[in-house]
């Protein structure tokens, strides 16, 4: 019985620890659209590819991400 309790006590603190410590970033990433799940920013574009990215460059400057389904 102290075994099964020690095991959900451990297994909660684990899911604490994973939600507070997990998400964080190792480093700063560049700033960019808000991406959609599975799709990222492809439905972003329009026929003309060029002014989109001339939008984005305008307001996230020089270096942006931008997702492609679901790579960066």
């Amino acid at each position: 019985m102290f075994t099964f309790w020690s095991l959900v006590i451990l297994g909660i603190i684990l899911i604490i620890s994973l939600k507070f410590f997990g998400r964080k970033k190792l480093g700063k990433t560049p700033p960019g659209p808000f991406p959609l799940p599975v799709l990222g920013n492809a439905l972003s574009f329009g026929r003309e590819l060029y002014v989109t990215i001339n939008k984005w460059t305008g307001k996230y400057g020089k270096i942006y991400q931008m997702y492609m389904l679901d790579k960066r």
